[in-house]
């Protein structure tokens, strides 16, 4: 494992990018204010306040002492569930992309499989990753052998360091979201980072989903800036904003966008002609951001 030795950015990394490409998208004020009022409503009529949180079907339960292995075994492996340019995904139980990864462990636990603890997934076979993660169809979760080369690197780190459970982690940062954070930068899977206009930004996209499910089970202390830590946004929560007008791209910006989808297209059909894979493992949804980036300032290539 490679240390970075990049330094973090003193500034919120969003304020940076923002800042430098403001001329290409717009926030409209209108539409965040209609987002807003949407959301309000949404949480009013369902009860929702800053104290509460609907656990999800295949999340673990409130009060199992499996869960802060079982969220991290969960965020580790959510990377590239879809398969490109196919007709058929893979799904378990009809679930595709995170809830089928979701499905697929809740169904290995409630099976007894100890996919959630790092002494078994350190060592895991070929055969049992095949097993556990089977899907609907027989279709095979993409990047199985990957996900499994993973799971022994973070389960040998956990091992060594913490004496073989995630929950010391966040033993060892205090229950302070921005300490965690940067405990879960030494795994690499976890180290969003790309070289923004020479500058280099560390994203934190998957440290900050993680702490967000987190959050639901364990306090945060007093002192951890925890509005700042968990502040994310999904990938597809872009497609919200512009349909509520909340942001604009212009049309420079669209064009190049569509440019880069086509690039990102024929590089995975390359890769899958020859038996290779350039994409840097486990860092989810930091690909297709480098990806954009590299394609709206360096050009396709």
């Amino acid at each position: 494992m490679i240390a970075s030795t990049f330094p973090i950015i003193p500034c919120s990394t969003e304020e940076t990018i923002a800042k430098e490409t403001g001329l290409n998208v717009i926030i409209d004020k209108h539409g965040v204010k209609k987002l807003a009022e949407e959301v309000i409503e949404f949480m009013s009529d369902n009860k929702y306040t800053s104290c509460t949180r609907q656990l999800p079907k295949f999340y673990p339960s409130f009060f199992d002492i499996k869960a802060g292995d079982w969220l991290f075994l969960l965020h580790t492996l959510n990377f590239s569930l879809w398969i490109p340019n196919s007709t058929k995904q893979w799904t378990v139980n009809n679930y595709t992309g995170f809830w089928a990864l979701c499905a697929a462990i809740k169904r290995a636990i409630d099976d007894n499989k100890l996919i959630w603890d790092p002494n078994y997934y350190m060592t895991i076979t070929p055969t049992e990753m095949k097993y556990i993660f089977r899907g609907d169809d027989e279709i095979i979760l993409p990047y199985l052998e990957e996900r499994r080369i993973i799971l022994h690197r973070v389960g040998k780190i956990l091992k060594k360091k913490y004496g073989g459970l995630f929950i010391n982690c966040i033993r060892e940062s205090e229950y302070d979201a921005d300490k965690l954070m940067k405990i879960l930068f030494k795994f690499e899977s976890y180290q969003d980072e790309i070289m923004f206009r020479g500058k280099p930004i560390r994203l934190y996209t998957k440290a900050k989903l993680l702490i967000s499910d987190l959050q639901t089970y364990f306090p945060i202390s007093s002192k951890s800036s925890i509005k700042t830590s968990t502040l994310l946004k999904d990938y597809r929560a872009v497609q919200v904003l512009l349909h509520f007008g909340a942001i604009r791209y212009t049309e420079n910006l669209q064009l190049l966008l569509r440019i880069c989808a086509v690039a990102l297209k024929e590089r995975d059909a390359q890769r899958r002609s020859t038996e290779r894979t350039e994409m840097e493992l486990g860092r989810s949804g930091a690909e297709v951001q480098s990806s954009a980036v590299e394609c709206y300032y360096g050009g396709v290539g």
